[in-house]
């Protein structure tokens, strides 16, 4: 016989389970603005090209990039003089100007001479003629009387009565140049008129020799140069309205649907920093490829020194935007005389002209970016006779005494009329948007505040209204942490603790699992297989 035995392994324990695998993501306290923001584009409030409404040649245009302030004219109150754009040469709308007030002054005194003949000299003479023509008549009846008695003859009374019938005829003619008069009176009346309407042109012309800027804005392109000739609504420039500006974003039905006029915005230049602005006005319709709707932003415009940050030092020094290398009037000749920029480097004192200059920037040099300041010192100078137009961008005068400068020196432009020598910030200020840039753009309410913040995902549900828990991984296990969720920014969640122990769990560098967090146990073991960044 032979015995089979079968072995039974029922007391050996089961092989232990995997750890579940995870991807975490490391907490990191950020600000989460990014998730929210729409690319929006810059565009000018308004610009404009600018023309002269009579022709002539240029005297005076301004530069490329030049800031002006808008002329504002209402109902012929002057409200804001405005600056000049280009002056056109005047001498002959002068000389129409005084042919035109000498016509007037013609005008007014034909027009004088003829009331007071109609007002003086002619009843005058229509009251003789009415009184030779009353004693001719009486004349006349007399003898009329007196030859039918055979008194006098018929030749007398045949005298008598033409001499009655001229008399008649003096005073309609009198009568006659009266009403003459008066319509002579009404031809020089509107002779006058018309004359006060020339000198009115003239004037009109005269002044619009001066093209003055329509509005605030820069001068982004210039079609013509000082000297050239002006023709009637042929563009000069181009003014560009930049302050304030317009950001246009596309957004969907829905989200157009949810903003209002006068909604806040928020922008973020690309340079740094933030500014504000409102919601102007939605499109009326979609655009019909996108589905999208137009959003146009209304914002003001700062103009800030680019390449400072805000809380350096360097912005409490004086400042100037631009200095010239001191250079000769002829540069191909040696002994050529040097020039200055007579109107805005050269001044004056009691004891003689200067300039303010400085000798710490050799020709071989660039100015620092990062620290854009030059030591500047008076220095005495005497200038010489000959002047020179650069195309109405400066007027170079030449230096008869130079003193100690040459080639190696640096002349400030425009220093401030207060500054009496020492370091001056060289910075120009630009404006934060232009248009045709690209801005990051926040609409509607306040920006998400700076805090913990993890995907949505990550959080596992406990039933409680913004209640909920994330899962800590460390050292191979994950604990439970009972959070609050205070915000929710797109797919982001802001965090915070239930309680102090799970407070100093939730710090920066935490790992947080992201997958499967319905099914993990607290303390269960995991294994990490993957790590996402956590983007903003």
């Amino acid at each position: 016989m032979i015995a089979v035995t079968a072995a039974c392994g029922g007391d050996e324990p089961p092989p232990p389970e995997a750890p579940r695998p995870v991807t975490i993501v490391e907490l990191r306290t950020i600000d989460p603005i990014k998730p929210l923001q729409i690319s929006g584009s810059v565009r000018s409030w308004n610009e404009q090209s600018v023309a002269f409404e009579v022709a002539g040649p240029v005297d005076f245009i301004v530069r490329e990039t030049t800031n002006l302030d808008g002329r504002w004219i209402d109902e012929d109150v002057v409200f804001s003089e405005g600056q000049l754009l280009a002056r056109l040469r005047d001498r002959e709308f002068v000389i129409a100007l005084g042919a035109a007030q000498a016509n007037l002054e013609v005008a007014q005194e034909d027009l004088n001479l003829a009331k007071t003949e109609l007002a003086e000299l002619l009843p005058a003479r229509l009251r003789a003629a009415e009184a030779n023509q009353t004693r001719a008549d009486a004349e006349y009846q007399r003898f009329v009387e007196a030859r039918k008695t055979n008194a006098v003859a018929e030749l007398d009374v045949i005298r008598h009565r033409a001499d009655l019938d001229q008399r008649k005829a003096e005073t309609e003619e009198a009568k006659a140049q009266i009403d003459a008069q008066i319509v002579k009176i009404r031809s020089l009346e509107a002779h006058l008129d018309q004359a006060t309407e020339a000198l009115a042109q003239a004037q009109y012309d005269l002044d619009r020799c001066s093209l003055w800027a329509p509005f605030s804005g820069e001068v982004s392109e210039v079609f013509i140069e000082a000297g050239g000739y002006a023709k009637v609504a042929e563009p000069v420039a181009h003014l560009v309205m930049m302050d304030p500006i317009k950001v246009d974003v596309a957004v969907s039905a829905a989200r157009a649907a949810q903003l209002r006029q006068g909604d806040p915005v928020k922008l973020y230049p690309l340079a740094g920093g933030e500014t504000e602005g409102f919601v102007y006005e939605k499109a009326t319709a979609a655009d019909p490829e996108t589905r999208t709707f137009r959003v146009s932003v209304l914002a003001r415009n700062g103009r800030v020194m680019a390449g400072l940050p805000d809380d350096s030092p360097l912005r409490e020094l004086p400042r100037i935007e631009v200095y010239n290398r001191v250079q000769r009037l002829n540069v191909a000749y040696e002994d050529s005389p040097y020039m200055v920029d007579e109107q805005k480097a050269l001044q004056q004192d009691e004891q003689g002209f200067y300039v303010w200059a400085s000798d710490e920037l050799p020709p071989t040099q660039t100015l620092d970016p990062a620290h854009p300041v030059l030591t500047f010192r008076k220095v005495r100078v005497v200038p010489g006779e000959e002047r020179r137009n650069y195309q109405g961008l400066f007027i170079a005068r030449t230096l008869a005494d130079p003193g100690v400068l040459d080639g190696d020196w640096v002349v400030a432009i425009n220093p401030p009329k207060d500054f009496e020598g020492g370091e001056l910030l060289i910075a120009i200020r630009d404006w934060q948007l232009r248009p045709g840039q690209i801005v990051p753009t926040l609409l509607g309410g306040q920006p998400p505040k700076r805090g913990l913040y993890v995907p949505i995902r990550a959080v596992a549900p406990s039933g409680e209204r913004d209640r909920g828990a994330v899962f800590v991984e460390n050292g191979g296990k994950v604990r439970r942490v009972p959070v609050h969720v205070v915000e929710v920014v797109a797919e982001l969640v802001r965090l915070e603790a239930q309680d102090d122990a799970g407070a100093a769990l939730l710090a920066d560098g935490a790992r947080i699992v992201v997958d499967d967090v319905h099914f993990l146990q607290d303390g269960e073991p995991v294994r990490v297989v993957g790590t996402k960044e956590l983007l903003p």
